[in-house]
């Protein structure tokens, strides 16, 4: 199990942050349960849009709000996110500004806490902004976690069971 920890200074006083992630593979001897996320790695094209449709190619991950269930597209499981000097270091993405499983996947655990995509133009270095957003990176704001807090305070979080479609 991995845990971090991390301290944000905020206009209403300190928010702390810990985060304890447990990855593991379902089988037969480790079902998920009621409060595991599931993360399901398929072939592009194949990322379902909650309507009962699919995402159209190139799509690199989807979940929905509220929901414990992600999708991610296998054609950037082995992107490596750009380190200094390259292009795009600090920001998750490739040194070509693509797709990486260590960007995409909490962009996407942000939308299963109910976070929106971050307006263009606004919040540099932010991890809600779509990959292709030159400003995105890594970064999730004070207000961001508030509107996580909020959203798991009114029981708006995880009321779903994972469904695969």
């Amino acid at each position: 199990m991995n845990t971090f920890t991390t301290t944000n200074g905020g206009d209403d006083g300190t928010i702390n942050l810990s985060v304890n992630a447990d990855i593991s593979a379902e089988n037969s001897n480790n079902k998920l349960n009621d409060s595991d996320h599931a993360i399901r790695v398929v072939d592009d094209g194949y990322i379902p849009n909650g309507k009962g449709g699919y995402e159209g190619e190139g799509t690199v991950g989807k979940a929905l709000f509220g929901e414990k269930i992600m999708y991610i597209n296998q054609s950037i499981v082995g992107n490596k996110a750009a380190k200094i000097p390259e292009e795009n270091a600090g920001t998750g993405k490739t040194s070509e500004g693509g797709a990486t499983l260590i960007r995409t996947t909490p962009h996407e655990l942000g939308h299963s806490a109910n976070l929106q995509h971050a307006p263009h133009g606004t919040m540099d270095n932010n991890l809600m902004h779509q990959t292709a957003q030159p400003n995105g990176g890594l970064k999730v704001t004070n207000d961001q976690i508030r509107q996580m807090i909020k959203a798991y305070n009114s029981n708006s979080l995880n009321h779903n069971k994972q469904k695969i479609d």
